[in-house]
């Protein structure tokens, strides 16, 4: 996904570009604060972001505080589906 964005990112409009960086910026900051419960529970999903983000959800209640806020961030930032 990251190889995808950042070889098409010039074709991206501005807004959608904007996005896109605060995502992976929110990303890398989730990744830092949350190292200890990544390597502790989800260790095995490391290479895939979105069955990263399953695990730290499916482990929340075990997440430390700071690492609870970011997931929580990182969730909010993507669209609701539309009915």
């Amino acid at each position: 996904m990251v190889k995808c964005y950042e070889e098409r990112k010039d074709k991206m409009s501005p807004e959608c570009r904007a996005w896109a960086e605060r995502a992976k910026s929110v990303a890398g900051i989730l990744r830092d604060k949350c190292s200890k419960e990544l390597d502790s529970y989800c260790n095995s999903e490391k290479g895939d972001p979105f069955r990263t983000i399953d695990c730290l959800q499916s482990n929340y209640i075990n997440l430390n505080y700071d690492c609870r806020v970011l997931l929580n961030e990182f969730k909010n930032m993507y669209p609701k589906p539309v009915n």
